[in-house]
């Protein structure tokens, strides 16, 4: 069964050129945190590879270095991804560093192996496999499914808010995660030693690559997936007139100006559930609340940017004058929708 080694060793490279090349496709936090994803999972089939054959003899020193924290952190990345693709997410905060609270754990609790000297934390570990580094096993598979079940509560909190493309990509790459959860809870419970995972990397990854030739070129399957678990019950009368109160308060009365205008203070002017005014915006405006809100206040921001009026207002003053909190959002918003930042237009017009 040695070829399974090198599929594997494939599967490690190709994760590291796919990480590559979303890393320098855009400098985006969404772009980085699936960059990372990607690279985390190379980075843990190859430390897999290493450890479970004899790469360690030659190199005992590396042995069960960063296995499991590697491991630990793709829950994690993934949940901070799922919040950048579903929220909005834009950065690290203070508090996600209690995503590192697992591996903290781990350091204290098997500290006193990891800092054996190489040789001997080989034979440590064949002679305590099962009542010391399996424990570890346990508290990733563990782990793992907490996480998931925070992956599964991110996307049906947004599930009326999105659009089909990004909630088929969140539910395919959850749905990978869970397939991982499943498997290596299966695997802890029954393997003796390293090797035995070997089938657990095979079968996950060859899923992985699955679900993401379904994701490409059937995405009609997912969706139809979507419609049979994630549909509604509002009428499209209903919908409708939800749709005309929107643009009623949001265009008409420029409420969009308000920079502290949330889809909590709509639902409330027209007296409307949020999940339900959320899921208008997916299935009728076909878009999401924060897109259609910024949209129009770019659409604000260029008559006052050709304004003589308003000719001696910085761009940032323009951008608060326009709804916006702060310059950053209101240059990705007006650059998406004009094509053109709020400087080059304001320039194009004169």
């Amino acid at each position: 069964m040695n070829w399974i080694w090198y599929v594997l060793l494939l599967q490690a490279l190709l994760a590291f050129f796919v990480a590559g090349g979303l890393y320098y496709r855009h400098s985006s936090f969404k772009n980085r945190s699936v960059s990372m994803l990607m690279l985390l999972f190379g980075c843990h089939i190859l430390i897999y590879i290493a450890g479970a054959t004899g790469f360690t003899t030659l190199f005992p020193s590396f042995y069960l270095w960063f296995y499991f924290e590697v491991a630990l952190l793709l829950g994690p990345m993934l949940f901070l991804h799922l919040q950048t693709m579903l929220y909005g997410k834009e950065k690290l905060m203070w508090y996600d560093a209690f995503h590192l609270v697992p591996v903290v754990v781990y350091w204290i609790g098997f500290g006193d192996v990891l800092v054996l000297p190489g040789a001997e934390r080989v034979t440590y570990n064949e002679l305590h496999f099962l009542d010391r580094t399996m424990l570890w096993n346990y508290l990733l598979a563990a782990q793992m499914t907490i996480y998931l079940f925070g992956h599964i509560v991110l996307i049906f909190r947004s599930k009326n808010r999105l659009q089909m493309k990004p909630l088929s990509y969140a539910i395919a790459i959850v749905s990978i995660y869970a397939v991982a959860t499943i498997l290596i809870a299966y695997f802890t419970q029954f393997a003796n030693d390293w090797g035995d995972f070997k089938s657990y990397y095979l079968v996950n990854n060859m899923l992985i690559f699955l679900l993401a030739y379904v994701l490409y070129y059937h995405p009609e399957l997912l969706a139809q997936w979507k419609k049979k678990y994630f549909s509604s019950t509002l009428e499209a009368s209903q919908k409708k007139m939800i749709a005309q109160n929107i643009e009623k308060y949001v265009v008409t009365q420029q409420y969009y100006l308000q920079n502290d205008f949330t889809i909590k203070t709509l639902s409330e002017l027209i007296d409307v559930p949020s999940h339900h005014v959320s899921q208008t915006f997916s299935e009728v405006l076909e878009e999401n609340f924060n897109e259609y809100v910024n949209r129009h206040r770019a659409l604000h921001a260029t008559h006052l940017l050709t304004n003589k009026e308003f000719d001696h207002y910085k761009i940032d003053v323009i951008a608060k004058e326009a709804g916006f909190n702060n310059k950053v959002t209101f240059y990705k918003a007006f650059s998406k929708v004009m094509g053109v930042t709020p400087a080059a237009y304001r320039k194009q017009a004169k």
